[in-house]
């Protein structure tokens, strides 16, 4: 079975890290269920941008505790993953998004992430999810699981910004334990 896998808010805690970061820039939250930084904090997209580079820490963050194990758990069983990231700038086609391909393949390596195929696209996921015959999507972007959860399972990695999705293909965990078990019980489905 094909699995793909997020990076910023399914690999990582991206909704912690907006918050307490987001709190020492902006210094109030206007929007604690808002996915982005622009959404959280009503700034504009300059605002935002400025925020990120003087944060770009959170690129090299460490992956959430089981990650790895969960991504090991599908391999063993199987399964292909797939990293489908929209990552900043990785889908640019400029020496930026270069550089940023390399960050990201770099942090893979680094915190032990094995997989298959990797795909660096803009916010819809959809067309990769496609020519990679995605069957289970672990991701966290609501607007990316409403798009994709009429024909793929999603484990979704409950988030404030994600309480309101809901869906008959959609499986809300709150770790990787959780993931796994879902995991197992959509093996067991034939998925």
């Amino acid at each position: 079975m094909n699995v793909g896998i997020d990076i910023d808010g399914f690999l990582t805690d991206i909704a912690t890290f907006q918050i307490e970061q987001g709190m020492k820039y902006f210094g109030n939250i206007v929007n604690r269920n808002g996915y982005s930084i622009r959404e959280i904090y009503n700034c504009s997209k300059k605002e935002e941008a400025r925020f990120w580079r003087k944060n770009f820490k959170y690129c090299f963050k460490e992956v959430r505790p089981q990650a790895k194990e969960f991504i090991e758990y599908i391999r063993n069983n199987g399964g292909k993953v797939y990293i489908i990231t929209s990552r900043a700038l990785s889908a640019n086609k400029t020496l930026l998004g270069l550089f940023m391909r390399g960050v990201v393949k770099g942090w893979l390596a680094k915190n032990g992430i094995k997989y298959d195929g990797i795909a660096f696209c803009n916010e819809d996921k959809t067309k990769v999810i496609k020519k990679f015959d995605i069957k289970v999507m672990g991701e966290d972007n609501p607007h990316n699981i409403n798009a994709i959860s009429d024909y793929v399972k999603v484990i979704c990695m409950s988030a404030p910004y994600n309480m309101e999705v809901e869906s008959d293909n959609v499986y809300k965990v709150v770790n990787f334990d959780e993931a796994i078990d879902v995991y197992k019980k959509l093996l067991k489905k034939g998925a």
